[in-house]
């Protein structure tokens, strides 16, 4: 089998089908392919979770601040009801909380102008696949293969969103490893008291892409995600099944 990435959606919001052959794809390229798939289909993904945007949105956009300084002053005075209610009035249940989590931090970083995701440039170009009534991801790149597929026929709103979420998930965790961002680190008790000490304790390295990582995985340890994924999905939808974990986490 040829070393390709391609990803297929005849879904109505994500009309979106193309192929990379990695024939002569660098990891770098790999990885901005993922991220670049990424991008294109994480908004769908929380779209169909369940939750209303809006409410997350408005007040976000409502907030003035830049790096990651600033972000700390936001977060440092923040108590978890705060921001429970901020999300829940987004999810509409408690089920939906995590999803809205998500979401809220995801716009919250971008929106400090925080990057949390590679941005790695490449000059491989895709060729455009037909559209099917399925969304699909195909990844093969030296030892790696993922294969991920979701028949649109009568498929319901959350089973979009979990797809999306796999596919996500993979692409980003994905980008980091092919270049060879693998540190790993220990998971705190979940808290944003423990979350705003991690990061005043960061101290960022010059290597952008290395900044990156150390940022998303920051609060990925203090127990928040920043980017949609199956697991924000499973309190609400028990069929979905959350990836398996990535090794034994480590303190670091």
């Amino acid at each position: 089998m040829e070393d390709e990435i391609l990803f297929i959606s005849g879904y109505k919001e994500l009309k979106e089908s193309f192929r990379y052959g990695l024939g002569t794809a660098s990891n770098e390229d790999v990885s901005s392919i993922l991220i670049s798939l990424s991008n294109k289909i994480e908004s769908t993904a929380y779209t169909t979770s369940g939750i209303k945007l809006e409410p997350i949105d408005k007040f976000v956009n409502g907030l003035n601040g830049k790096g990651l300084n600033d972000l700390i002053k936001f977060l440092e005075p923040m108590k978890p009801e705060d921001l429970k209610k901020i999300c829940l009035d987004s999810a509409g249940k408690p089920t939906l909380v995590l999803v809205a989590e998500s979401y809220f931090f995801n716009r919250l970083l971008t929106k400090f102008g925080i990057t949390f995701k590679l941005n790695i440039p490449s000059k491989l170009k895709s060729e455009k696949e037909p559209s099917e009534n399925r969304i699909a991801f195909i990844g093969k790149y030296k030892d790696w293969k993922a294969v991920k597929k979701q028949k649109l026929e009568k498929a319901e709103n959350w089973e979009i969103s979990a797809i999306l979420c796999g596919i996500n998930n993979t692409c980003v965790n994905k980008s980091f490893d092919f270049v060879n961002l693998t540190n790993e680190f220990g998971k705190a008790r979940k808290s944003l008291t423990t979350l705003v000490a991690a990061l005043k304790n960061l101290t960022l390295p010059a290597d952008p892409k290395e900044q990156t990582y150390l940022v998303c995985k920051t609060f990925e340890s203090s127990g928040y995600r920043l980017f949609a994924s199956p697991e924000m999905l499973v309190k609400e939808y028990p069929d979905v099944k959350p990836p398996k974990p990535r090794g034994r986490m480590k303190k670091g």
